[in-house]
């Protein structure tokens, strides 16, 4: 029963909790990290994404929001997103933001993309939460996600019962050619932890 009560969704609580993980020397790259559904912002650190990260010499501070299920079921995830994370940073000096997330963090970092293109420089969704199968289906059967943001849109069906595939339908749809090139999909099992490491190497390179 305890162990259950683990996967319920967090309060939301405002502002958005942060970890921060600051540059040796003040650095006007920030990455923003953003967990999975039911990850914390440590396992970031504990799974040696932040590590890797340093071992690549990236002039970057790095910013692990807990952005988890509970602002979803509630219906705020990316309002709160831009609030505490997007905006403090920018008004403290940020210049270059990337985004790294997992899962429902990937979903998010799109959903981000998708809406503050000017703000975001790059980034990389692993493994992102990207909607539910009556979508995706619609997106396989238009022939792929470009072929699905080009034809008109589909009116709501009830199909999509939680708000996020509003924002997913959006992602989909979202036709700013300089934003989806600034955004690289991995697709890596939730349980190949050291996969998902290996791809901030790959971010690394093309940030710095």
């Amino acid at each position: 029963m305890v162990a259950g009560c683990a996967f319920w969704p967090r309060p939301a609580v405002v502002p958005m909790p942060v970890l921060r993980e600051p540059a040796p020397q003040r650095a006007a790259m920030l990455v923003v990290m953003l967990p999975g559904a039911y990850s914390r912002p440590r396992d970031f650190i504990d799974e040696g994404f932040v590590q890797r990260l340093r071992a690549q010499r990236v002039a970057a501070d790095v910013l692990i929001a807990d952005a988890h299920l509970g602002y979803v079921e509630n219906g705020t995830l990316l309002e709160r997103l831009r609030d505490d994370v997007l905006v403090p940073a920018l008004r403290d000096g940020a210049r270059r933001i990337w985004l790294v997330g997992i899962s429902l963090g990937g979903f998010a970092s799109l959903g981000l993309l998708m809406r503050h293109a000017d703000w975001i420089e790059g980034v990389l969704a692993i493994a992102p939460y990207v909607g539910q199968p009556p979508l995706l289906q619609q997106v396989r059967a238009a022939g792929g996600a470009r072929a699905y943001a080009a034809a008109p849109a589909r009116s709501t069906s009830a199909a999509f019962r939680i708000r996020a595939e509003r924002v997913a339908n959006g992602v989909f749809r979202h036709s700013a050619k300089t934003a989806w090139e600034r955004a690289s999909i991995a697709s890596v099992s939730g349980q190949e932890s050291s996969s998902k490491v290996s791809m901030i190497s790959s971010v690394a390179g093309l940030i710095d």
